[in-house]
This record gives C-alpha cells, structure tokens and sequence, in this order.
C-alpha cells in the first residue's frame, strides 16, 4: 500500500529540483514562476526539507496521515523518483507543463496515469487500493480521507 499524504522528499530529487530552477535561460520562465509568492508550492522550503530528512536505514521516504487527527493512521513508504516528480508537478501551471512534457517524458506519462486512478477512485468505481498511488498534499480532502478511511477498515 502506498499512500503519500505529507511528503517529505529523499535525496534522489534535489538534482531534479535544482535543474528546474537554476538560472537557466530555457527553463526561466518556470523558475520565476517556482520562486514566486503565487507559486504552490515553496520550493525553498522544500528544498530545505530535503536536507534535513533524516530516514530510517531501511526507508527511502516517510509519509504520514498526522493532519487528520480523528482517524490518523501512520504510514510508511517507499516511492519512486518519478513519482516525487509528479507530485512537484502537480504544483506547476498548467501552460508550463508542455515544457516539462517535452523534457521529462515519462512523469508526464504517469501524471495522466495517476488522473485517470483518481477520477476512477472519485466516481466510487472498483478501485484496487493495493496498487494505487496518490501523490501529493494538493489532492481533495475528500479523496484523501476516503482513502484513509479504507485503510483503516483493511483487515491487519
């Protein structure tokens, strides 16, 4: 089971997140818009969370439920690079996101991937929770608690 509710990233992703916004003339308008007040995402303090994680010797990331306190329930997990980066970019505009399409592929493959599991999930189709990755503290309270709650009712 992966669920990524608070996510804190790994070192594998401070490379991608500096290609991004380093001053770099093809990628200055994305970086402006990164380092701006209207951004998402505050991508200095996310970089800063980067060097500061502390992990466990057998984790890679450490997500957690602790915003909702009614029926929190601490989850542990492993996520992959591309994943991180999906759930950066689901912080950027959507007409810069033809930019990165171009020069990130296969994230942008996933990112319709993980739209189509979650509109599924919404309009309350079966939905296999054991495959299912949700990515990012932007998703709909809704979404997210129904997950918990799911998680919750799995049997031990």
């Amino acid at each position: 089971m992966r669920l990524v509710v608070g996510l804190y990233v790994a070192e594998p992703l401070r490379e991608w997140v500096r290609d991004i916004v380093q001053d770099n003339a093809a990628w200055a308008d994305i970086a402006a818009i990164l380092k701006s007040a209207k951004a998402k995402y505050d991508v200095e303090t996310k970089i800063e969370h980067l060097m500061n994680l502390k992990l466990n010797e057998d984790e890679s990331i450490i997500s957690n439920t602790n915003r909702f306190d009614a029926c929190a329930k601490k989850v542990k997990t492993e996520v992959s690079n591309c994943e991180l980066k999906q759930w950066y970019l689901s912080g950027i505009p959507v007409k810069y996101r033809e930019k990165i399409k171009q020069r990130y592929p296969e994230t942008y493959k996933k990112m319709k991937e993980w739209a189509l599991k979650i509109e599924k999930f919404e309009k309350n189709d079966e939905f296999e929770l054991k495959k299912a990755s949700v990515v990012g503290e932007n998703r709909p309270i809704k979404l997210i608690s129904m997950l918990i709650d799911c998680l919750i009712s799995l049997p031990s």
